[in-house]
Formats: C-alpha cells, sequence, structure tokens
C-alpha cells in the first residue's frame, strides 16, 4: 500500500534501503499450509550492492514497531563493515 526508497553510502557501497506498509501474507512454516493476512504490518530492508552478489537485510513486523525502529534500523545499517 505505501513504499519508500531511499540510497545510502555505506563505506563505499551503495545501500538501498527500502520501507514497505500494508497487509502481508504470512505462510504455514511448512509453506503448504494457510496463508494467514497481517494487515498494518511493515517491512524494513537494506540491500548492500556488494560484489560480487548483494547482500540483504530484512525486518518485518507491526507497522508501528517497524516505523518506531526505522531510524535505529538506519543507523544499524550504517555500522556494517565488509572485508575482502
Amino acid at each position: 500500500e505505501h513504499a519508500e526508497r531511499m540510497t545510502l553510502d555505506v563505506q563505499g557501497i551503495d545501500v538501498n534501503l527500502v520501507q514497505v506498509t500494508g497487509t502481508f501474507l504470512s505462510p504455514d512454516p511448512s509453506m503448504r499450509g494457510p496463508v494467514d493476512p497481517r494487515p498494518d504490518h511493515a517491512l524494513f530492508a537494506a540491500i548492500f550492492e556488494t560484489t560480487p552478489s548483494p547482500h540483504f537485510l530484512k525486518c518485518t513486523g507491526p507497522r508501528k514497531t517497524i516505523g518506531d525502529r526505522a531510524l535505529e534500523l538506519s543507523t544499524f545499517v550504517t555500522s556494517f563493515r565488509f572485508e575482502g
């Protein structure tokens, strides 16, 4: 229902931050059972454009919880260090 995106530079690596809110569909842990709709939820994701392949961080939960923690999650993302 709603998505926000921004790009950060973390130690010379482009990081795409994405925050999406809406109704999430949560499958049964077996991936074979019914899908449980979870209204008013959110996703916070960071995609690190590392080579040879990207790294991902994903947090999901109630919209208020993710929204209240978005600044801390962004700060956490900026603390990442990649070596190699």
